[in-house]
């Protein structure tokens, strides 16, 4: 068991870590002040009162979906978040799909929208590489983690990102496996020249994790958030 979470569905509707939760209409924090165009929008600050997070005060983690269609090997979940929810304008129609595919689990996430607004999902599951339910190793801080990457973000006394810097010589170093030894939520800039094909996607190599089971996580994506 790899993944922290809770037995019961009540409890996941009281979570604030967002366990194993799809997190919309936003991933990752912002202001409350946002554009598009010339149009204000304004978004509700739900972390220490200071940053728009993960969706805001209801976000998708903790709105119910309807089932669109099951089968033995996937699930298809959908949800209409209405124009003006949690401040985001414009009707968003999200459809997200789970499905077991050989010996991988693959999330799929499609949506429209009826007005110009942000969308960004992701799913926010906890790894544990000595296993969840493993009391001699239930503190990660035994893994040795590799991030392959050169930059990482700057931030504000109110944890927003300003800018970028070199990981040369820092505690964002991590290009080589180290012990992992401290807290990390920072967004990092990758530059690996490992791929892999999956799914018909070539995907950069991201970051290693060496516990009693090994994980390495791939994306096409420019940058990865390590927390």
């Amino acid at each position: 068991d790899l993944t922290a979470g809770y037995a019961t569905e009540e409890e996941y509707f009281k979570d604030t870590c967002y366990f194993g939760g799809l997190v919309g209409r936003t991933a990752n924090r912002c202001g409350d002040i946002q554009y598009i165009g010339e149009n204000k929008y304004t978004l509700p600050l739900n972390e220490k009162g200071i940053n728009h997070l993960h969706g805001g005060m209801q976000g998708f983690n903790l709105r119910r979906f309807n089932v669109v269609s099951l089968s033995t090997d996937s699930i298809t979940l959908n949800y209409l978040s209405p124009d003006g929810e949690e401040g985001y304008p414009g009707n968003l129609d999200v459809t997200v799909t789970y499905s077991l595919i050989g010996d991988s689990l693959v999330i799929s996430y499609k949506a429209t929208t009826d007005k110009p607004t942000w969308v960004n999902l992701t799913n926010h599951s906890y790894f544990n590489p000595f296993g969840i339910n493993n009391k001699v190793g239930a503190n990660i801080g035994g893994s040795l983690i590799t991030v392959y990457a050169d930059r990482v973000s700057v931030y504000d006394e109110k944890t927003r990102v300003i800018g970028s810097e070199s990981v040369e010589g820092t505690e964002f170093d991590l290009r080589e496996k180290t012990m992992l030894n401290r807290y990390y939520d920072h967004n990092f800039y990758l530059s690996g020249d490992e791929y892999a094909l999956f799914c018909g996607k070539s995907l950069r190599k991201a970051a290693s994790v060496m516990g009693s089971i090994n994980i390495d996580c791939f994306t096409d994506l420019p940058c990865m958030q390590l927390y």
